[in-house]
């Protein structure tokens, strides 16, 4: 609770917790851990970053492409909320650490699949794809210059073992 006490400090009073509520991973396969939080700005989610990824330069990509796009009219996108000294992440503890609107919702296809759900997540990728296309370096999101992409070989390693 400390480190979660040092990180709200970095950001604008109204991001400050008057309840928190640890989440895990989510149900997300990046490694990350997320705190849902209670605050004067809303409900908002809090992610501690795997100290092995990403980098900062990767981070920093993520960020400016996620708050373009949010921008226009992607609300689906949570646009990181800048900290008091105006970036959209900081290191503490060996991490990186974010703060962004928690999205409404479950995610739950997997466990209740259907059409419509289905359709409403591929129009939203297909939203992302055409709003990202015209990046200035979409070296990132294609696992060039910056690396590879970290979630990839996990996802193969899980495949691998559902289809065993």
């Amino acid at each position: 609770m400390t480190d979660i006490k040092s990180v709200c400090n970095r950001y604008p009073p109204d991001c400050h917790p008057t309840g928190v509520e640890a989440r895990g991973s989510a149900g997300g396969m990046s490694g990350a851990q997320f705190w849902r939080t209670t605050s004067p700005r809303g409900t908002l989610a809090l992610r501690r970053w795997p100290t092995e990824h990403p980098t900062t330069d990767r981070l920093r990509f993520i960020h400016d492409v996620i708050n373009r796009d949010a921008s226009r009219g992607l609300n689906f996108l949570p646009a990181p909320i800048a900290t008091r000294d105006g970036e959209s992440f900081f290191h503490h503890a060996g991490h990186l650490w974010e703060f962004a609107p928690w999205m409404p919702g479950t995610a739950d296809y997997e466990h209740s699949p259907n059409d419509g759900k289905l359709r409403a997540a591929m129009t939203a990728l297909a939203r992302f794809h055409i709003a990202v296309a015209d990046c200035d370096n979409p070296s990132p999101l294609q696992g060039g210059a910056m690396g590879g992409l970290p979630a990839i070989p996990r996802r193969l390693i899980r495949l691998r073992e559902l289809t065993r």
